[in-house]
């Protein structure tokens, strides 16, 4: 890393905060994508942090007032590879255990970073179609979606006890699709199916 940056150390909350007040320190190293509200090669400075375990993350200016551009990225950071895109707030972002960068190049002053991390949740499905109990599909096409899941499978069939197995265990892609889905083919008529 040729810009030193500030290790980020969290309160036992998982919260930390730094008050930028003066851009003493900072260094001019990260061009940003410029547009309208940000000055594209504004003085910046990188804070670092390292999670053992997979966390839900949050980066934000906790005041909300101040206007400012960052950048977290996995792994190497130095200027020739990275900042290589910027993210504005993208609210919790699910991450696996890393080292992760963050960049601040604050428009305006004092800029409050704010970085909290929380465990991560027990996976939630959403079973979207066909309905539960619902009659006279021919043969429907499975969907769903998930929360919080690295991987899955899909299992269908007429028994709930002996299942077999149509999607084996997948790892969830990145960037996650906007729903999953299973085509079904050949389905009896006047028999139920579980999934």
């Amino acid at each position: 890393v040729i810009e030193n940056p500030i290790e980020v150390t969290f309160d036992e909350n998982g919260v930390y905060t730094y008050t930028i007040n003066s851009l003493d320190g900072f260094n001019d190293d990260y061009v940003f994508s410029p547009n309208e509200q940000y000055d594209a090669d504004a003085p910046d400075m990188v804070f670092s942090f390292t999670l053992t375990d997979e966390a839900l993350v949050h980066v934000y200016d906790a005041d909300e007032n101040s206007v400012g551009s960052w950048c977290s990225l996995y792994g190497d950071f130095t200027v020739e590879n990275g900042p290589q895109y910027k993210k504005d707030y993208p609210g919790e972002q699910l991450l696996s255990a890393g080292t992760y960068y963050v960049v601040v190049s604050p428009n305006e002053l004092p800029f409050n970073l704010k970085i909290e991390k929380s465990s991560v949740p027990a996976p939630i499905i959403y079973y979207s179609s066909p309905m539960n109990e619902s009659a006279n599909n021919d043969n429907p096409e499975l969907t769903w979606n998930m929360q919080y899941a690295d991987e899955y499978q899909v299992l269908f069939g007429t028994s709930e006890d002996a299942l077999e197995t149509v999607i084996d265990w997948n790892a969830v892609p990145q960037p996650e699709p906007s729903y999953y889905s299973y085509p079904t083919s050949g389905l009896q008529n006047n028999t139920k199916y579980y999934w």
